[in-house]
């Protein structure tokens, strides 16, 4: 492999892992957010916060469906790593750079 595919390689994956590091900051911010609001529910379930109601009573569905979104947003980010990981990026990017040399690609980078 010459340097300047070991450069393309390279940016390659450090773009990926700047998405990565992207979307698990933004994990943890959605997290944080969650974990206020539900603070806040409990709070006002038990009738210890009865006065803070900024948007009025929190429904208990909303609850539940944001729960689902953060388990499934945490298992799309944390299990995929787990599944599909640094090395199976890695081998995979080898191979499209392969196919690319051996010309089975486009201009465009669509297989052809």
């Amino acid at each position: 492999m010459s340097t300047s595919e070991k450069n393309i390689l390279e940016n390659e994956l450090r773009e990926l892992a700047k998405k990565r590091v992207r979307k698990v900051r933004n994990f943890y911010i959605h997290l944080l957010i969650y974990l206020i609001a539900t603070a806040f529910y409990v709070l006002q379930y038990f009738g210890i916060a009865t006065n803070f109601s900024p948007l009025g009573p929190f429904p208990s569905y909303l609850l539940i469906i944001w729960t689902v979104i953060i388990v499934v947003e945490a298992l799309t980010i944390f299990m995929t790593e787990v599944v599909f990981g640094k090395q199976w990026e890695a081998r995979n990017i080898r191979k499209i750079i392969e196919r690319m040399h051996e010309n089975k690609f486009d201009n465009h980078g669509r297989y052809e």
